[in-house]
């Protein structure tokens, strides 16, 4: 049956009687704030190897507005932030594969956030995607990952400066 979402006034087909909200209304209740559909396709880098302008632009300030929408503290996104910089530090001694371990405990720790209901579900997503690019290898994870996330946290602090 077609019905009016209530939140957002269009047309939806309703696979129950009772249901009032457009799957986007619904999922957006539920969840809360979406990143944009094409985030993080296609990696970190461009085909010359360059970092994507969207990667500390566009997406960067998507994903704080997104977060910070969500609830989060800048002293949460502070504490990952500071994790990455000593797995970082931890680069200058040892190699890439001894810290990937390092890398993916980010996850667990993003879960547990989630598990606690410190954070909500969009921040173990950011983190999940993140992982998943910049344990590839070494410039996934300096130039990506990091300046990604350093990018977020500054947009972050523009927005949402009080909390």
């Amino acid at each position: 049956m077609r019905k009016i979402c209530i939140a957002c006034g269009k047309e939806f087909e309703a696979k129950e009687a009772h249901h009032r909200l457009c799957p986007d209304c619904w999922r957006k209740r539920k969840f809360g704030p979406q990143f944009p559909e094409d985030y993080l396709e296609g990696g970190y880098f461009d085909a010359e190897g360059q970092v994507k302008p969207a990667v500390v632009d566009t997406w960067a300030e998507e994903v704080a507005k997104v977060l910070g929408s969500s609830g989060i503290t800048s002293s949460q996104l502070r504490r990952f932030f500071n994790q990455l910089r000593a797995i970082e530090a931890k680069l200058d001694t040892l190699s890439f594969n001894a810290v990937k371990s390092d890398i993916y405990s980010l996850k667990r720790d993003a879960a547990y956030a989630v598990g606690r209901g410190v954070v909500k579900e969009n921040f173990k997503e950011f983190i999940d995607r993140n992982v998943e690019l910049a344990t590839q290898d070494e410039k996934n994870f300096r130039k990506g990952f990091i300046e990604h996330f350093q990018s977020v946290l500054a947009y972050f602090t523009y927005y949402f400066r009080n909390r």
